[in-house]
């Protein structure tokens, strides 16, 4: 069953010379909230074990035993995701969670190929 993690990681607020600054800032960063929110809504569906931060902010899923496979963060009008490597707008949050999708089952896919070749050479160098 897809389940979501929140994690809160906020630092204490900003020094006072720097509240101008600061209140752009915590705009953005209540947006980038907001954007990975919606995101994280999208995922669930897919049926993954999905999880949030507040600190950078991001967006993660994690596999079903607990490894980490993919983090998500927001920059600019995008979702950014295989370390930047990825990304789609932020306007199509569903487009996103089918592509993010899409790049974990490949990679799990991938993973799965991978696992069973390295068995199968093993068992034939016995």
């Amino acid at each position: 069953m897809a389940s979501i993690h929140t994690f809160n990681a906020s630092a204490t607020g900003p020094a006072s010379n720097q509240k101008g600054a600061s209140v752009d800032s915590a705009e953005q960063h209540k947006r980038e909230i907001r954007l990975l929110a919606g995101l994280v809504r999208e995922l669930v569906g897919f049926g993954f074990q999905v999880g949030m931060s507040d600190a950078g902010p991001a967006a993660f899923i994690r596999s079903a035993t607990g490894r980490l496979d993919v983090v998500i963060s927001v920059t600019g009008d995008y979702f950014d995701w295989n370390s930047g490597g990825d990304s789609h707008l932020v306007t199509d949050p569903a487009g996103a969670a089918a592509a993010i999708a899409a790049h974990v089952w490949t990679r799990a896919g991938a993973l799965a190929v991978r696992t069973a070749l390295t068995t199968e050479v093993r068992r034939h160098d016995a």
